[in-house]
């Protein structure tokens, strides 16, 4: 009580205009602790229900193609990773190289002209979709660097 007390007899014995000026500090201070508080964590709360919700539809995406692969379509089966590489082992294929990047997958595969292009036949009409298709042929082997949208 002590110190309220003298902390009033301070505020009395300060000039208008510094009272004013305090008072105006005060204020701007209130102002910017508020918007801190209020105003970033509400962004923060909401990049976040941003990702959360990017997360979920990734998740629902794949759910999806889990499904129709579980119902015995062919094209939801060529759109699984999995069904990709397993395949191309069973055609006799070497993988040399696998990578998913979200919707995206990237493989290197070594093999027979005859079985590599058997194989990429057989997705194709399978549904796969193909970004890109880059052919090398390295001795007498045949190598097929594929970007496929999953």
């Amino acid at each position: 009580m002590k110190a309220w007390h003298a902390l009033k007899r301070h505020w009395d014995a300060l000039q208008a205009r510094e009272r004013l000026a305090l008072s105006i500090m005060v204020a701007v201070l209130v102002c910017l602790a508020a918007w801190q508080l209020l105003w970033q964590s509400s962004r923060d709360h909401l990049a976040q229900a941003h990702e959360h919700y990017r997360a979920q539809l990734a998740l629902a995406s794949q759910a999806a193609r889990a499904q129709a692969w579980q119902a015995g379509s062919g094209t939801a089966q060529a759109l699984l990773p999995s069904h990709l590489s397993d395949s191309a082992m069973a055609a006799g294929l070497q993988i040399k190289h696998l990578q998913i990047d979200g919707d995206t997958q990237r493989m290197t595969l070594a093999g027979d002209t005859d079985a590599l292009l058997g194989w990429l036949h057989l997705m194709q009409q399978q549904g796969l979709r193909i970004e890109s298709l880059v052919l090398e042929v390295e001795g007498a082997v045949l190598q097929l660097v594929l970007v496929a949208a999953l």
